[in-house]
């Protein structure tokens, strides 16, 4: 009964990109001067990008919607994984342009398997390939963007680019915005999301691969980690106990950000934790007795870390 649905999910996703892709092309400023590469080559600066690729841009937003409703975090985190993306693809020597486009659209059929679950390599590349079909482009420029969703280098690169993107102080607050949707109060949140991003932060060597995404990372991160802690800091000032604890689990290392008091009542509290044997993680809970405030947190290494 699953597969029918996923059919008309997938086939639903395709027709938001085709529909916004596929109207009328707004023209790159000719006044706009090109940026230059290591190689001394001309290259397209990120306003130009944005501007070439707006409608690709849009689809992805129309997608989320339609997928997700308005929450407007996918295509933020797309827009700038692609940015990412692109800047990797220059350092890495890489078709550049034809991977800030694949990344638009990896993302973009990433909000369909969010919603309808993980699709199988195939069904995705074939899904991938109808959008690109029917996007508009000019054949040459998507005999490019196949080749870089073939290409395992490339392939790496994308990966490097999604990961930099949460690595930005927008995912610290993407990660605690998408917990505020499921009902977490501010706070909770806040310190939920924490763990995961110095958890990433903590094994950032295994979470980029590319040398230009390492040495972009190691920036990100640093100004995230002081971000993330001068904030728990802070808390702590005022008043509100919060331990942040680091700890090796199966060969990684996780950092756990627990509540020792409640921040409603003051009340000591009590943390329950339990083993994630499925990623190699822990998870910390615990319940407030006297008001009934709750966190809970579950912290695996990242996925590329686990293999």
């Amino acid at each position: 009964m699953g597969e029918p649905k996923l059919h008309i999910l997938a086939h639903g996703a395709v027709f938001s990109i085709v529909r916004i892709i596929t109207s009328q092309a707004t023209p790159i400023p000719s006044e706009a001067a090109p940026a230059m590469s290591k190689a001394g080559k001309e290259v397209a600066r990120p306003e130009e990008l944005l501007q070439r690729h707006r409608r690709l841009i849009e689809a992805v937003k129309g997608v989320e919607e339609e997928v997700w409703g308005s929450s407007g975090l996918l295509v933020n985190h797309a827009v700038l994984a692609a940015l990412y993306a692109y800047r990797v693809a220059l350092g890495e020597g890489a078709d550049a342009e034809a991977v800030f486009v694949a990344s638009l659209l990896s993302d973009a059929v990433t909000a369909l398997e969010k919603k309808a679950g993980e699709l199988c390599p195939r069904r995705r590349a074939l899904l991938l390939e109808e959008a690109l079909e029917k996007s508009g482009y000019p054949e040459e420029l998507a005999k490019r963007v196949r080749r870089v969703l073939e290409d395992g280098e490339s392939k790496r690169i994308l990966g490097d680019a999604d990961a930099l993107a949460k690595l930005m102080l927008t995912g610290l607050l993407e990660s605690a915005a998408t917990r505020l949707n499921r009902g977490r109060d501010v706070l909770a949140a806040f310190l939920e999301a924490a763990s995961r991003q110095l958890t990433a932060i903590a094994n950032l060597d295994c979470l980029v691969s590319t040398r230009t995404a390492k040495r972009i990372a190691r920036t990100l991160s640093e100004r995230l980690r002081d971000t993330i802690l001068s904030e728990i800091g802070e808390m702590r000032r005022l008043g509100l106990l919060v331990d942040v604890e680091e700890r090796i689990e199966d060969g990684h290392q996780l950092v756990l950000v627990v509540p020792r008091r409640c921040p409603m009542c003051g009340a000591v509290l009590e943390a329950k934790e339990e083993r994630n044997p499925g990623c190699g993680g822990v998870r910390i809970s615990t319940v407030c007795g006297r008001c009934g405030w709750t966190y809970s947190v579950t912290v695996c290494p990242p996925p590329p870390c686990r293999s």
